[in-house]
C-alpha cells in the first residue's frame, strides 16, 4: 500500500514521517511501477525514495554500483538514472514522474515522498446501504470514502448511525471490523459484527450463535465449549459442556483431561501368542 505526501522535506525528515506511521520510504521495484505512476499522475514532482548511495559508488564503466535500499541493504532490482553519469558522493535519490532516478544532496528539499506500508491482512469496505455515508481514516492519516482495502487500525466513521469501528486482527492474521464497546451494532453494517445471526426487533439489537456454540463476552463472537478447554488430546463439545477424549492407544486419566498410554501387552498378555511383546508410546511390537 502506497501513500503520496506532497510536502517539502529533506530525506531524513521524509523517512521519519513514514516510520512514524509504521511504514518506510518506497523501495522502487518493478512490481510497483504501475502504482507509482497512478499516484504521480499530473504531478511534476521530485519525490524521495528509500535508495541511498555511498561515497565512490561508480564503476569504471560509469554504471552505478553500491547503491542500497536503506531498509534491507539489498541492491536495487533495476536502475533508471536520469543522468548517464551519476554524481556518487554519498547521495540520496528522488524519483520523477517518468520514474527516472536522480541523485540529490540528502538535505535537498524534495517536493514530497512516497511511503510504503506492508500489512499481513486488511479489512474490506463495510457493507451498508448505498445511501449511508462513511469515511475511513488509515493509520497513516489517509482519509477516503472509496478505499477498497483497509489496513489494521483503520477507523470507519458512519455519522448517520453514530457508529465508529476499527479494523483489528481477529485470529491468525484474519482482520475484522470491531467496536471498542461490547454488543451488536446496526445489522445492516457488517451483520452487526455478529459471527452468527444479527437480530433487530423493536429497536433492540442482539447476536445469536449456532447450536452448540456460545456467545462470547463481547456479545458478537461465537465459540464452541471446547474453546480454551484443557484437553490434552481431543475435545468433544456438547451444548455448553465438553468431554475430553484421547487418541487411539491412550486412555483418559482420572482428571478427565490427561491421556495415558495403554500397555497392550499387560491388557492382553496373549495378544502375541508365542512371540515376545513390547509396548511403546501408543503402539505395540511383536518380536
Amino acid at each position: 500500500m502506497l501513500k503520496l505526501f506532497l510536502v517539502l522535506k529533506q530525506f531524513s525528515e521524509a523517512r521519519k514521517v513514514c516510520e512514524g506511521s509504521n511504514g518506510h520510504l518506497l523501495m522502487m521495484r518493478s512490481v510497483v511501477e504501475e502504482n507509482v505512476i497512478s499516484l504521480m499522475q499530473n504531478q511534476s514532482a521530485s519525490l524521495w525514495i528509500e535508495l541511498q548511495l555511498p561515497q565512490d559508488c561508480t564503476k569504471a564503466s560509469q554504471e552505478p554500483s553500491g547503491s542500497r535500499w536503506v531498509t534491507d541493504d539489498e541492491s536495487p532490482d533495476y536502475v533508471i538514472w536520469k543522468l548517464d553519469i551519476p554524481i556518487c558522493k554519498n547521495q540520496c535519490v528522488t524519483v520523477s514522474q517518468d520514474l527516472s532516478w536522480e541523485e540529490r544532496q540528502c538535505d535537498f528539499m524534495a517536493d514530497g515522498f512516497l511511503c510504503e506500508y506492508n500489512y499481513p491482512g486488511t479489512c474490506t469496505r463495510l457493507s451498508a446501504g448505498a445511501s449511508t455515508a462513511m469515511t475511513y481514516t488509515t493509520p497513516f492519516k489517509a482519509q477516503d470514502s472509496d478505499l477498497l482495502a483497509l489496513p489494521p487500525q483503520t477507523t470507519a466513521s458512519i455519522p448517520a448511525l453514530g457508529l465508529e469501528l476499527i479494523c483489528t486482527e481477529h485470529s491468525r492474521g484474519v482482520m475484522r471490523w470491531s467496536s471498542g464497546l461490547p454488543g451488536t451494532w446496526h445489522c445492516e453494517v457488517e451483520n452487526g459484527g455478529c459471527e452468527g445471526v444479527c437480530h433487530e426487533k423493536d429497536g433492540c439489537l442482539s447476536c445469536t450463535c449456532p447450536d452448540g456454540w456460545k456467545l462470547e463476552a463481547d456479545k458478537r463472537s461465537c465459540s464452541t465449549s471446547c474453546a480454551g478447554a484443557p484437553c490434552k488430546h481431543l475435545c468433544n463439545p456438547h451444548g455448553a459442556d465438553f468431554t475430553c477424549m484421547c487418541h487411539k492407544g491412550y486412555k483418559l486419566t482420572e482428571d478427565g483431561i490427561s491421556c495415558q498410554d495403554i500397555d497392550d501387552c499387560q491388557v492382553n498378555p496373549h495378544i502375541c501368542d508365542q512371540v515376545s511383546c513390547s509396548s511403546n508410546i501408543g503402539r505395540r511390537f511383536l518380536g
